[in-house]
This record gives C-alpha cells, sequence and structure tokens, in this order.
C-alpha cells in the first residue's frame, strides 16, 4: 500500500512539474511577445514627435548611449533599458545562447532586490528578447538579402515546403537535387557566390547585409539592382554620413548599434549572422538551439563557426575576413588594440579540420570578394515546390560549387589534409 502511496505521489509531482514548464515557457514567450510590442510602440512614439521636442539629454555609461532621459524620476526605467540593452548586446556579440538555462549563470540577485523583483532578470530578459527581434528583421528584409521570394521565408508559408524549395535548399546544402541530402555544417550559404573557397569562408557578402539589418534597421540593406544604380548616379556626389550614426544616414530610431556602443566586428558577431541566416531560410519555425524541423543544431554550429574564427584569428585569411566585416560594418580599420584572441583548441572536430587546412595555406586570400549577381529571372509564379525546379530558372545566387564526397566534410576537399 505504502508502495502504491509513493508512486502516485511521484506520478503527480511529474504532472506538477511538467505543468510547471509548460507554464514558465508560455511566460518566456509571452514576455518576448510583450517587450518585442513594447520596442515596437516605443519607436512609433518616437517617430510621430514633432522633431523639435526629439532632443533630450542623452547619457552615455561606459560608451553605451542608453538614450535619453528627462528626469530623476526616469531612473528606474533608465537603469532598467540599460541592463536590458547589455543583455541584448551580449546576445548578439557574444553567445545567443546560454545553456541549459541563462538564469544558471545570470540568475544571481542584487541584494536589495526581492526575490519575486522582475528588475532581478532585466538582462535575461534582454537577451532572450534580441534573438526574436532580431531573427523578424532579417526575415523581413529576406528577398533582399538572399534574392527569394518573400512568400518563401515566412513563418508558415501556405502551400510552400521549405524543406524542399531547391531555391533555399541551395544556400544549405551542397547537394540540393538530393532528397536524402543532409544540411552540411559549413552550407554554401558560408561562401561568396556559394562557391566553396576556404580562404574565403565567412565572407559571403549576404551576412553582411544580415548583421547590418539588426544593426541598423532594415533600411540599411538594398538589392543588388538598387545598389548598383545608386552607386552609378552618386558616384560623383555622394551622400555625405551623419556621423551621429556611426557612419550611417540618420532616420527613424537610434540604430542598435549605436545604443549599444559597437565599434569592433567580433567572432560572435560573424557567427551569428551564420546560423541566423540559416535558420530564416531553413524550415524550422522557432529559433532554439536545434531546430525541431530540420534538427539543425544552431548553437552546435555556432560553436563551430566561432571556434574556427578565434582559433586561427591570426592566420592571414581569417585577418582579412575580420577586417572585411569591420571596413562593411563600421567604415573603420579595426582598433589594434583590441585584437581578437587565439582560441586554443583541446579535440578535434568539422571546426579543426578547417582550421588546419586554413593554416597549411601559405597563400594569400584573394584581395577581389565576389559580390551576389542580380537575379536574372523571375520564378513562375505559384506555390507548388514538389518537382525539383531547372537551376537557371531560379533566382539567387550560382549552383553551390563543392568537391565530391562525404557531404559531412566537404570543407576539407578542397586542399587535402
Amino acid at each position: 500500500m505504502a508502495a502504491i502511496r509513493e508512486q502516485q505521489l511521484l506520478e503527480a509531482l511529474r504532472r506538477s512539474q511538467l505543468e510547471n514548464s509548460k507554464r514558465e515557457e508560455s511566460e518566456r514567450k509571452l514576455r518576448e511577445e510583450i517587450d518585442e510590442l513594447r520596442t515596437m510602440f516605443n519607436n512609433l512614439a518616437t517617430q510621430l514627435q514633432p522633431r523639435g521636442n526629439r532632443r533630450k539629454r542623452t547619457v552615455r555609461i561606459d560608451g553605451l548611449d542608453m538614450g535619453p532621459t528627462s528626469s530623476a524620476g526616469d531612473q528606474a526605467d533608465f537603469d532598467r533599458q540599460a541592463v536590458m540593452r547589455l543583455g541584448k548586446k551580449f546576445a548578439i556579440i557574444a553567445e545567443p545562447w546560454i545553456l541549459p538555462r541563462p538564469e544558471d549563470a545570470l540568475g544571481k540577485p542584487r541584494p536589495n532586490l526581492r526575490h519575486d523583483d522582475p528588475a532581478r532578470f532585466q538582462f535575461i530578459e534582454g537577451f532572450n528578447v534580441i534573438r526574436a527581434t532580431a531573427i523578424k528583421a532579417v526575415r523581413d528584409r529576406a528577398a533582399v538579402i538572399f534574392n527569394v521570394r518573400q512568400d518563401f521565408v515566412e513563418r508558415n508559408p501556405d502551400g510552400i515546403d521549405k524543406d524542399a524549395e531547391p531555391s533555399l535548399l541551395r544556400y544549405l546544402t551542397w547537394h540540393p537535387d538530393d532528397e536524402a541530402a543532409e544540411y552540411d555544417e559549413f552550407p554554401p550559404l558560408l561562401y561568396p557566390d556559394c562557391v566553396q573557397n576556404d580562404a574565403l569562408v565567412f565572407r559571403n557578402p549576404q551576412l553582411i547585409k544580415v548583421l547590418k539589418v539588426i544593426l541598423y534597421g532594415p533600411k540599411s540593406v538594398q538589392s543588388a539592382a538598387t545598389e548598383a544604380q545608386s552607386s552609378t548616379t552618386q558616384g560623383s556626389n555622394p551622400k555625405r554620413p551623419d556621423k551621429r550614426r556611426g557612419g550611417r544616414p540618420a532616420s527613424g530610431p537610434t540604430p542598435n548599434a549605436v545604443l549599444w556602443g559597437l565599434k569592433q566586428v567580433t567572432p560572435g558577431m560573424i557567427a551569428f549572422s551564420a546560423i541566423a541566416a540559416t535558420f530564416v531560410l531553413s524550415a524550422d519555425e522557432e529559433f532554439v538551439p536545434r531546430g525541431k524541423v530540420t534538427h539543425i543544431d544552431y548553437w552546435e554550429r555556432f560553436r563551430l563557426y566561432k571556434k574556427v574564427l578565434m582559433t586561427t584569428a591570426d592566420e592571414p585569411a581569417t585577418r582579412a575576413t575580420i577586417a572585411y566585416f569591420q571596413q562593411q560594418l563600421f567604415s573603420s580599420p579595426q582598433d589594434p588594440r583590441a585584437p581578437v584572441a587565439p582560441l586554443k583548441s583541446p579535440g578535434e572536430d568539422a571546426a579543426d579540420k578547417l582550421i588546419r587546412r586554413l593554416r597549411g595555406s601559405n597563400a594569400a586570400p584573394p584581395a577581389h570578394v565576389p559580390s551576389l549577381p542580380p537575379p536574372s529571372a523571375t520564378r513562375a509564379s505559384g506555390h507548388s515546390s514538389t518537382a525539383v525546379t531547372p537551376r537557371t530558372a531560379l533566382t539567387g545566387p550560382p549552383a553551390p560549387t563543392a568537391a565530391p564526397g562525404d557531404r559531412t566534410v566537404h570543407v576539407l576537399q578542397m586542399l587535402g589534409d
């Protein structure tokens, strides 16, 4: 009888823990939605204000622009926004997730706060909400960034099988026509024009556009045709950038790059752009460490990409990659006082194999980085994607070019171990 009673209690405990876990997850998602709506509301309120009323005292802490304040009564909200912005900045430049839970690493409260005071978790709140905000920003401009139909990258596209759409798969696998092909850890998306070249890994201009949208807003990126026209018409009389906006024209809300005081590119930023682009082009609906539909391990890929960049920080190819991102995002050379510290790797994985190849190449990386050509043809209307469409009829980059062999180690096959 006692054993039955104990079993019933354990089952009740299990059910209650499961219910609490579901409630916590639901509350987390609601908090993210609330913060996203609050941000949208504040941006709209700023835009609707008369220009003469927008100039308020701006406070900076440790080089971080924390926004306008008007009185001492705003101090509590100021502190809240300051900590939240630090959380957002950390997620983009350092780590997109803290596993198993951010609370395990960041949950130590200040002594003067109650255990249930929401202010304890402002950093975590900002850290969590920026992922959804950043992904939405990239998805909204995906047609411009990736030269694909916008409805192909929506969260729940009607009548479109994203997991089988050739114009998306060509970014994610070296064998888009093979239904049994797995998603590659170092996919065509990481290379300019989707052509495999170890010396140019991560230097796809589309990754630059992903970060521009996150750091400077949707108007910071244009289609290839618009960029070509702009460079032609403004070549002799270009617009002078507004220094208050980090070299970008001043219009709309203050961009994240200014709010966060960003002036240097980090390996985490480059790795984040790669997994964010992969997610937007994939069939996954929720940006979590491991995709529920594709089973792509976004966290593992982030770790591998960051590892490559940090371990080979002193190699010519990686230095050129960092300089390329620095120039494109901040229009300035990297500060020599803030170099990327090389990372010592204890084991070997897919990243280590690519690292050995980068270190084994004595040739300097190509000076010219090709950019994606404008789409040469318009994809036929309609939502069916069950049939494989010829590559020449698709918009986007040329078909991925990779050395033949095992898909899981395609990054190793151009130069050899």
